[in-house]
């Protein structure tokens, strides 16, 4: 085969590469309107979103330096995803530290404090508590946030005596869930809990007189992929050899991924439920195990609330320290009776989450 040859193949072939992957970007769009129970292969494209658009941008370069018309395909698909990229990049600056009026205003803040590599300890609580003193958050809420031998529900209430409002239902409420737990400097005027129904996963809410306004937060966990749970079985299909043990471990993680999809979009739907029947201004915190291209954000979000980092938030946010820092999977929803100030989160290496944070007022009812 002749140079040209060679190079006429390699011409066209990248055309439809650019069509295919441009085609693929562009049908994330679809996401927020498909449940993970009719597609699969469109809610595991969100998880891939952010490289998926990179690429889109290296092909983008590529055809406008080689004059190529085929350039308008890729950057038709970063456009049509452009509220994703709003999702995780905003072009506001931080604010000054003078230009915030911190007069009624208050900070809440949101952390997965469970990490599978290694197990919550007391040290380690300590250090979370002196790092979010230095933040003067007002109202915290944990997930994960699991008592073991040596680490009980007391003595993670003396770590936080400085939030003197909590509510940590007790292991025995229900057994084996993955605690919720929320603190706050400000009185409990009611409360209550859920255990989504199948799954360890749960909602707790509290309403707290702030400042004589009352607000309703909703803290929640929803299902994880629990990849990292199965990890072990997995290798041991893989090393069991054979011509199907590649199949049958790429199944597994299928069926697994199909499962867990199903569960959190259940549980998206009644965390909305619980934001519906809110007769207050709500805030709603957590880890969703979800990117904000997906079905379950879109379900939760819905046109009631607000994202916070969308609001008041800046520069580029992630909340999932491991797969290269590019999964924003927890967060602060507020409906439109909060003005928001600031977003932002800090790097830490308590968990494998980053704590996320947000100041806000409540706005005036004059």
């Amino acid at each position: 085969m002749g140079y040209k040859a060679v190079h006429r193949l390699f011409y066209y072939l990248s055309i439809v590469l650019t069509l295919l992957i441009a085609g693929i970007t562009a049908s994330v769009v679809l996401i927020g309107n498909i449940p993970p129970i009719r597609s699969m292969f469109v809610t595991s494209v969100a998880l891939f979103l952010f490289p998926i658009l990179l690429i889109n941008l290296v092909l983008t370069i590529y055809w406008i330096y080689r004059l190529r018309f085929w350039f308008v395909f890729p950057l038709a698909a970063i456009i049509i995803n452009f509220g994703f990229i709003l999702s995780i990049f905003q072009f506001r600056t931080s604010p000054s530290p003078g230009s915030i009026d911190k007069q009624n205003m208050f900070t809440v803040l949101t952390y997965n404090v469970g990490d599978r590599r290694m197990q919550l300890n007391k040290d380690t609580l300590l250090r979370i508590s002196n790092f979010i003193k230095t933040q003067d958050a007002d109202i915290l809420c944990f997930q994960e946030m699991a008592p073991h031998r040596g680490l009980t529900i007391d003595s993670i209430n003396n770590i936080f005596a400085k939030w003197p409002y909590r509510y940590f239902p007790p292991d025995t409420v229900f057994p084996f869930a993955i605690q919720t737990p929320i603190y706050s400097k400000y009185p409990i005027k009611n409360k209550g809990y859920y255990k989504f129904p199948n799954s360890k996963c749960s909602l707790l809410w509290c309403d707290f007189d702030v400042n004589g306004r009352t607000i309703r937060v909703i803290n929640n966990y929803l299902q994880s992929t629990q990849l990292n749970m199965k990890e072990a079985m997995l290798e041991e299909k893989l090393a069991c050899g054979g011509a199907n043990a590649i199949e049958d471990a790429i199944c597994s993680v299928f069926n697994l991924l199909k499962k867990n999809f199903v569960l959190r979009n259940s549980q998206a739907e009644v965390t909305c439920e619980f934001i519906k029947e809110s007769p207050y201004p709500t805030l709603v915190c957590g880890d969703f195990n979800s990117v904000p291209s997906s079905h379950i954000y879109h379900i939760v979000k819905g046109k009631k609330l607000k994202d916070g980092f969308r609001t008041c938030g800046h520069g580029y946010m992630y909340t999932y320290r491991y797969l290269q820092r590019m999964l924003r999977i927890d967060y602060i929803f507020h409906t439109s009776q909060f003005e928001g100030l600031d977003y932002y989160s800090r790097k830490l290496n308590y968990s494998d989450h980053n704590p996320v944070i947000m100041e806000m007022k409540i706005k005036s009812t004059n």
